[in-house]
């Protein structure tokens, strides 16, 4: 399976495009704020329980990562912490995307 393969099998698990999008190094996030370019994905049309399974799961994730050194109140404060780190820079690099993207994720963590 090719890497445009895999992309565009991105687009039939959304939450797995969004999971990428809150877990890759930083300097990758621009290549995955694109793929709506070059695939099927098309950020502003994924579902919210995409949004919602996704940054459920990351969450998790980083509250599991930060309770090895953190009590269990600080380190869900760091893991919120570290995804609105990374909506910000999704918005930065997308200031197009505000009202999909972004807001989705914001609203989970923060409404």
């Amino acid at each position: 399976m090719g890497v445009l393969d895999q992309v565009q099998a991105l687009a039939k698990v959304p939450a797995a495009a969004v999971a990428l999008a809150l877990r890759v190094p930083h300097a990758m996030l621009p290549e995955v704020l694109a793929m709506d370019t070059a695939t099927l994905l098309f950020w502003p049309v994924l579902s919210v329980t995409a949004f919602v399974e996704a940054v459920r799961v990351e969450y998790s994730r980083q509250i599991a990562k930060f309770s090895v050194i953190f009590k269990t109140m600080e380190a869900e404060i760091e893991a919120k912490a570290v995804l609105a780190r990374r909506i910000g820079m999704i918005l930065t690099l997308r200031p197009d995307r505000p009202s999909t993207f972004v807001c989705r994720l914001a609203s989970y963590l923060f409404g």
